[in-house]
């Protein structure tokens, strides 16, 4: 499945295993644009665009950010970020990526409540033509990791 967005001009494809989800009103006033979830729904990716305030279009103030946001985040404490280095969305240069390895809990099964689940995640931050997109994904455990490399290198730039 094929996904573009015109007012910010930019494509991606998604596996036909997976869905688009119904965009939350709290996104779209972050400039959430698309999102989608595997069929099992242990992995999800969304995208959102939108303008910078002039201090953010520098790289490295965005990577600041970044490992500033990911770091306070209580949905998943203590992440183990990486970043991936010298990555460019579709050709651009000024991008910030991060992978990260957290946790989340407590979760309940029949039998009794476990407190920690791998929750592999990726943050990534691009400033092309002006406007900032960023792709976020998480899944539970690791086996959307081939999947989510190819949404990601997916992505096309259409501005």
């Amino acid at each position: 499945m094929k996904y573009e967005d015109e007012r910010y001009g930019f494509l991606l494809e998604i596996p036909n295993d997976w869905k688009e989800q119904n965009i939350v009103p709290d996104f779209i006033l972050t400039g959430g644009r698309f999102a989608c979830e595997s069929r099992d729904k242990k992995a999800n990716l969304n995208v959102s665009a939108g303008k910078l305030k002039e201090e953010f279009k520098d790289r490295l103030t965005r990577r600041v950010a970044a490992i500033r946001f990911l770091m306070n985040n209580p949905r998943f404490p203590f992440p183990n970020l990486n970043e991936v280095e010298n990555f460019a969305l579709d050709g651009e240069k000024n991008t910030v990526y991060f992978k990260y390895l957290g946790f989340v809990g407590p979760q309940k099964t029949k039998s009794f409540i476990y407190y920690s689940r791998d929750l592999y995640g990726r943050f990534l931050s691009s400033f092309h033509n002006e406007i900032e997109y960023v792709i976020q994904s998480s899944q539970l455990g690791n086996k959307y990791e081939t999947t989510i490399d190819k949404i990601i290198n997916s992505f096309k730039f259409r501005k």
